[in-house]
């Protein structure tokens, strides 16, 4: 008769859990449909009619492998006096990218992108090279070179075909 007893309040333990849970969901959907608490509860609303530049939010998603074939087009940049400067950073558009510790870095650019590399905290002089662009790509040249006296070098903006 004991465990008969346990069974019955088990019961209205899950019974009680699931009005429960209805009640929190009729409570959500009646915020929802106040204008003012939908718009803070609902992300997709807030970002409504705002253009979202994926290489704006991500720009370390512009990295990609050496090997790396593409329809995008690429670019890639190499130090030419140092095996590896973690501190040098390249940077389009103003945004960090990815630095040197590899020796090279190829990313992905559009059409107006402008490119530069961040030598502030070294004071010695720095030299890079562009080793190499995808065909679609005008600017800048395979084989431009760029010194960085402890400062912020232009590669220059990007030209497509």
């Amino acid at each position: 008769m004991d465990l008969f007893n346990f069974f019955k309040w088990i019961e209205r333990f899950l019974i009680a859990c699931a009005v429960l849970c209805f009640a929190f969901l009729v409570l959500g959907q009646a915020l929802l449909a106040l204008n003012p608490v939908d718009f803070y509860m609902d992300f997709a609303e807030k970002i409504e009619g705002e253009a979202v530049n994926f290489y704006e939010e991500f720009p370390e998603m512009r990295v990609t492998t050496q090997d790396f074939q593409s329809v995008f087009a690429t670019v890639t940049v190499q130090v030419e006096n140092f095996s590896s400067l973690e501190k040098a950073v390249l940077l389009i558009n103003g945004k960090e990218v990815s630095d040197f510790r590899n020796k090279q870095v190829t990313v992905k650019v559009n059409q107006g992108d402008v490119l530069a590399i961040d030598g502030t905290y070294y004071v010695h002089e720095l030299i890079f090279k562009v080793v190499s662009v995808s065909e679609n790509v005008e600017q800048p040249k395979k084989g431009q070179v760029v010194k960085v006296n402890g400062n912020v070098s232009m590669i220059g903006t990007v030209e497509l075909k």
